[in-house]
């Protein structure tokens, strides 16, 4: 078990593996290997663990917890279910699996019943802050459900952050103007996730004489992306087996004047270690598109579209730090495969798709969508997601369609696939992407673009729904965004009525991106410097 607090997995593994030679029956080795095959990203791997102590513990409900997590990893959503509602049957007052549960819900687009679970997770354990991150970044995905975020958001800083002991900075020592900035960056995603494609440009392109960069990651899994990103900041530290006060010294420690949240509320995260202020300013940035409402966060980065002036900067507790031209910058996937042909002209009709996660997908998106097959003679949609694994779970969103008057055969559910190379070959399929609100794709888009595939955007009212028009604006696409429900139908349709601008649109669309803002890493670390210099020498005035 030290081995594991230490990170040091192989020795971990190890000594486990000579455990169960010794005594193949030994329940806390194979509990033990099957958390650290977790962690390291061995899923299957894990599950065999788990699935030799319910052999013989059927009821071994820590078990059934964590192999709910390795079932849901690959997107067995609904076994994972049935994991963690078996463990709460057993063991009512275990709050972790009310928690798991509420995530397969949300992978399923079940918000109600997710926010349920939840909310159960926090009955049981009323300071599990996880399970309160957890709800907020839910709460993002529905209409209805944002009404109640800014004051979920309130009772999270209120019930979890504002107790906790803040540090005190030396302003004669810490403000100096002209100094070399140290800046950390805090996640659990410093690995291949949506959160590097924007954060490597970042890395790759900063002016090391004028900022030291500090990752601190909260997680074990370390592939050739993390090791990428190892490779060119100033300094690495492993944070995923400490806790607060630890991570929190760690910081204060290292001198870092600007420390950078890549979480927000998402899985890994480590908002506690903030609201401790181990950093003179505090920054959230880029894995988040939502205030924190910690109070102890001084700014969020994001720009004038995706958060114009006025009614944003009231809605979030944060200071609203605009960047002039976008606040991402995208590096497409080393490995992704070269734009295909227009489908449409091989196959007559149109294919609209969507690859974001299914809980983007409310209501009121798959009615439009529903409108726009209907508008579109013949066109298909396809939508991919990891819980169109369950077969139980495709014929139910089938079922969503048909009371929609639109026919199965129309739309075509896809499931996980595994590698990145995988994922974006589905794209030689799809003539045009439709986006979701009121919570837009981000990653999802600029694959989609990448891959040479238009996509429509409905500009919404807050950050969340706006990050689509500003991916679009910084491509000069500024034509695919519509500013109401009509208008984006209108501008599906109109698109796919022309098959001629689709074509020049796929044939041009790589090198739209690769000469474009969005694409132009050096300006945006240009802008991220000057950004945080600004900050800094407020302090001085």
């Amino acid at each position: 078990k030290t081995f594991c607090k230490l990170a040091v997995y192989e020795k971990a593994m190890a000594c486990y593996e000579k455990a169960l030679e010794i005594n193949p029956d030994y329940i806390e080795s194979l509990h033990n290997l099957g958390l650290i095959h977790h962690e390291i990203g061995d899923i299957e791997g894990a599950i065999i663990c788990y699935e030799k102590i319910l052999s013989v513990q059927p009821d071994n409900v820590d078990t059934m917890n964590n192999y709910g997590c390795s079932l849901l990893s690959l997107g067995k959503v609904d076994e994972a279910i049935a994991c963690f509602e078996k463990a709460t049957a057993v063991k009512p007052d275990f709050a972790e699996p009310y928690l798991n549960c509420g995530n397969a819900l949300t992978d399923q687009g079940r918000l109600d019943a997710a926010i349920v679970s939840y909310k159960q997770a926090l009955q049981v354990k009323p300071d599990f802050a996880d399970a309160g991150s957890c709800l907020l970044l839910t709460l993002n995905y529905g209409y209805d459900t944002a009404k109640q975020y800014p004051s979920q958001c309130k009772m999270w800083n209120d019930s979890f952050a504002s107790h906790a002991k803040r540090s005190t900075h030396d302003t004669d020592m810490a403000f100096d103007r002209e100094k070399q900035l140290r800046i950390g960056f805090i996640s659990g995603d410093f690995h291949k996730h949506s959160v590097t494609y924007f954060l490597e440009p970042l890395f790759l392109n900063y002016d090391k004489s004028k900022m030291a960069f500090y990752c601190y990651t909260n997680s074990g899994n370390f592939d050739a992306v993390s090791e990428r990103l190892r490779r060119q900041v100033d300094g690495w530290r492993g944070i995923f087996a400490h806790d607060d006060k630890t991570v929190a010294d760690m910081v204060r420690s290292d001198g870092i004047d600007i420390l950078v949240d890549l979480s927000g509320h998402t899985n890994g995260n480590r908002l506690l270690v903030f609201a401790r202020k181990p950093a003179p300013l505090q920054v959230a940035w880029l894995g988040y598109p939502n205030t924190t409402g910690l109070a102890a966060m001084d700014y969020r980065i994001t720009d004038h579209i995706a958060d114009p002036i006025g009614q944003a900067d009231s809605d979030n507790v944060e200071k609203l730090l605009r960047l002039p031209e976008g606040f991402l910058s995208y590096r497409p996937s080393d490995d992704a495969p070269s734009v295909g042909r227009l489908p449409l002209l091989s196959n007559g009709y149109i294919t609209f798709a969507s690859f974001n996660n299914i809980a983007k997908i409310s209501p009121e998106t798959l009615s439009i969508w529903s409108k726009i097959l209907r508008a579109v003679p013949g066109s298909k949609l396809i939508i991919k997601g990891k819980p169109f694994n369950c077969p139980k779970f495709a014929k139910h969103y089938l079922s969503r369609f048909n009371k929609e008057s639109i026919d199965s055969e129309r739309i075509i559910l896809l499931g996980r696939t595994i590698s990145t190379q995988d994922h974006l070959a589905q794209y030689a399929r799809v003539d045009i992407g439709v986006d979701t609100f009121p919570y837009n794709g981000t990653t999802t888009t600029c694959e989609a673009l990448w891959m040479g595939v238009p996509v429509v955007v409905l500009r919404g009212g807050c950050h969340a729904g706006r990050v689509g028009a500003s991916l679009l604006n910084q491509i000069g696409l500024h034509d695919l965004i519509a500013n109401n429900d009509q208008e984006y139908v209108e501008k599906v349709v109109s698109l796919a009525q022309d098959p001629k601008r689709l074509e020049k649109l796929r044939v041009d669309m790589r090198d739209r991106l690769r000469n474009s803002i969005l694409c132009d890493a050096k300006g945006f670390a240009g802008h991220f410097l000057k950004a945080m210099q600004n900050i800094w020498h407020e302090q001085f005035v």
